[in-house]
């Protein structure tokens, strides 16, 4: 932030006939000491016309201040605006100052980004497939960091994303900031902005908790406290989409055993752990929403349609589950052979996303 204090100064000197060196001022008393003994001396051997205004000696004390951060800019600029002691006219010079300031600093720090930019080494080519992918491709996101670039594809990059977001314990949220996985690093605030107009100027969907996060100023503590629900309901389908096989069958018997339809389905213990798995995923995924959800209007939408999909699926195809005893037929004419027989599963169902008749596509649009 020194480089804003220099080109105060800079814009000062522009205007004056006999130029006042320019300080590098580091905070210390002997320093501000002789700027303001010089900016005085200076002061007093000019005609009365042409000393400073009121807005001028603001930016003096602002220089003085030694506490240059976005944070005190932002406040300085509000505070001098909205002095009383400014009349209209020393009001817009002041503006036209600051703004004056403000777009030469902008310009010399999109200078120094893009020096940095087109200096800085790719480090990291690969997604997490290891292939290598293009800095100049329009879907991959180039992040400078510690002077080295890092390639993101933006499917690898909004994988990053939900999972920080996301983090939950037992469903509770409990969401961790989005980092550089190769460096562990936070993102900073404005790289979380360049990623999220970066994946709104492709034809890939925003994430929702993203989206939320972008609303919440990436406001982590903010985000987690308005969007909870929304972090659960992620949580809940990682949960069912990754968790263990043998881990999600002994919750998925416990789901039947506890519903009044689900109880009367008689699987069969040698029934295909992972094809039972398959088939009953996603009714898991609503099973859990329906009781660990906050909402209590939700909580009973997902209840009844928990209850609507089974008895669906149980009236489709009461013996689902059961083991069916087939004949192996082998050499007609050999009496001596005892007969086998192969174990085979009743596994017809009805697929958990089908559409049911009253909730016709061409309609739908129309009723709720």
């Amino acid at each position: 932030m020194h480089t804003f204090l220099l080109i105060i100064q800079t814009i000062f000197n522009s205007e004056w006939e006999n130029k006042i060196p320019i300080r590098y001022l580091d905070g210390s008393v002997e320093k501000n000491c002789e700027f303001y003994e010089e900016q005085v001396k200076y002061e007093s051997m000019l005609p009365v016309e042409k000393r400073r205004g009121l807005e001028k000696q603001f930016l003096i004390m602002f220089i003085l201040s030694n506490r240059v951060t976005l944070q005190t800019r932002l406040r300085f600029f509000k505070d001098s605006y909205e002095n009383i002691f400014m009349n209209h006219e020393t009001r817009e010079k002041f503006l036209a100052y600051y703004l004056k300031i403000q777009r030469t600093y902008r310009v010399l720090s999109k200078f120094a980004f893009l020096c940095k930019y087109k200096l800085s080494p790719v480090f990291m080519n690969k997604d997490v497939y290891l292939n290598t992918i293009d800095e100049d491709h329009p879907r991959v996101f180039t992040l400078v960091q510690n002077n080295k670039k890092y390639l993101f594809s933006i499917t690898d990059l909004i994988n990053i994303l939900n999972t920080s977001l996301g983090n939950s314990f037992f469903f509770v949220s409990e969401p961790l900031p989005c980092k550089n996985p190769y460096t562990n690093i936070p993102f900073n605030k404005s790289t979380l902005y360049n990623i999220y107009f970066f994946i709104k100027k492709t034809n890939f969907i925003m994430p929702p908790m993203f989206q939320q996060y972008f609303l919440s100023n990436f406001n982590l503590r903010k985000f987690g406290e308005d969007n909870e629900e929304l972090v659960r309901e992620y949580s809940i389908k990682q949960y069912v989409n990754n968790s263990e096989i043998d881990e999600l069958y002994y919750e998925i018997n416990s789901m039947l055993k506890g519903d009044k339809y689900g109880k009367k389905m008689k699987i069969n213990p040698e029934f295909p752990k992972e094809k039972l798995v398959e088939i009953m995923r996603p009714y898991l995924e609503l099973y859990y929403k329906g009781t660990h959800t906050i909402d209590e209007v939700k909580r009973e939408r997902y209840i009844d349609e928990f209850d609507r999909k089974i008895k669906r699926f149980y009236e489709y195809n009461k013996t689902f589950g059961r083991a069916i005893m087939n004949k192996v037929y082998g050499n007609t004419f050999d009496f001596n052979t005892k007969q086998k027989y192969q174990m085979t599963f009743n596994d017809k169902h009805i697929h958990f996303h089908e559409v049911e008749s009253e909730n016709d596509f061409l309609t739908s649009h129309i009723e709720c």
